[in-house]
């Protein structure tokens, strides 16, 4: 299965890339990450999986037709929205945190909110 990542930080990195990387039925097709590659050496897909493709755009990123299924590991408020698009653009999905976090962890803003008040918009 081909896999497209939305998101590099820590938890890409450490929990979630391990264990997709180590099963041969996986294979990381695709990265959407929006940071220009670093002059400082800090991590950067295009460094750490240089034979991934590596988007800086959502919407061509959701047009590859090879990612079957989209990974979201961006943090936790903007999951929904990556989510939703990823969904609507016929992937399959999974996100790295709950899609409710808000309700589930009493921290407010659980109601639904737009994608704008989420951080995401149609050129992230």
């Amino acid at each position: 299965m081909k896999i497209g990542i939305i998101g590099y930080g820590n938890a890409a990195r450490v929990y979630h890339l391990p264990y997709i990387t180590s099963n041969p039925n996986y294979v990381i097709h695709a990265f959407y990450q929006r940071a220009p590659k670093p002059e400082n050496g800090k991590p950067h897909v295009t460094i750490d999986y240089p034979d991934a493709k590596h988007y800086s755009d959502l919407d061509e990123f959701l047009k590859d037709s090879e990612i079957e299924l989209v990974c979201v590991l961006t943090q936790y408020d903007t999951h929904g929205a990556f989510a939703e698009k990823a969904l609507l653009a016929g992937k399959h999905g999974k996100s790295g945190k709950p899609l409710f976090y808000h309700e589930l962890t009493g921290s407010g803003g659980g109601e639904a909110r737009s994608d704008e008040s989420q951080g995401v918009s149609e050129s992230d």
